[in-house]
């Protein structure tokens, strides 16, 4: 078991546990789409769900889209998380996690719930608030989509009209990074806008060599990588 002064294993070179192999293809998400509810039939099953239920929703315009995570969905979507507040927290970034928080917006009759999302550039404005209008408010800087497969919805859309500026998409293999632009349209690019200095390759990597291995002893190791590769080099003590 690594220690807190250790030099990682990912650095070292050292073997790490063999995790398995992922199956080829993840379990996919349930989805039911229902046409024409409307905005007053999306609100009023956003509010017979509440919080407790593990529903997924993305509203277009009149139409309602019903996700039920898989297990995938969920494990993908709680590693991305840790990994983000792990790097956030030890390279004293700000950072407002606002997790799968529902999202509208009135004008664009539009609205969805990211699996993670978070307020970086703009984390000073938001922290400790409880109550957030997209109407006057910024949207979340970062959105986190795990979406093994595509859905009825264009959510990419829906993130385009609520402006938020960067998504994140990972199918269970691949993770492509989106740049909102100044027409309206998402493009990819290779780098986070938000945290520029992250490795997306290695990241998707640590995601994966998750498998098989005790969450706590992962994670404990991607603090110790962070440490040692990205503290030195953004020069964080």
């Amino acid at each position: 078991m690594a220690t807190p002064n250790a030099t990682p294993a990912s650095l070292t070179g050292a073997s790490l546990p063999a995790a398995p192999t992922r199956p080829l293809a993840p379990a996919p998400e349930q989805r039911v789409v229902l046409r024409g509810v409307g905005r007053q039939g999306f609100e009023a099953i956003l509010r017979a769900i509440g919080d407790q239920a593990a529903v997924r929703l993305t509203y277009d315009r009149g139409d309602l889209e019903l996700m039920a995570p898989s297990i995938d969905h969920e494990v993908f979507k709680k590693r991305f998380a840790r990994l983000i507040e792990t790097v956030t927290e030890e390279l004293d970034i700000a950072c407002e996690a606002a997790g799968s928080t529902t999202w509208r917006s009135l004008l664009a009759d539009r609205g969805l719930e990211p699996d993670e999302c978070y307020y970086l550039a703009h984390a000073a404005l938001i922290a400790g608030r409880r109550i957030i209008d997209l109407s006057v408010d910024p949207p979340p800087d970062l959105a986190v989509e795990i979406e093994i497969h595509p859905g009825a919805l264009d959510r990419m859309a829906i993130y385009a009209a609520l402006k938020v500026p960067e998504v994140w998409r990972f199918d269970g293999r691949n993770l492509i990074v989106f740049w909102l632009q100044p027409d309206g349209t998402y493009v990819p690019r290779a780098t986070s806008r938000q945290l520029p200095f992250l490795d997306l390759d290695r990241l998707v990597e640590w995601v994966h060599e998750a498998d098989g291995v005790v969450q706590t002893a992962w994670i404990r190791r991607f603090r110790e990588y962070v440490r040692a590769e990205l503290a030195p080099r953004l020069g964080r003590p």
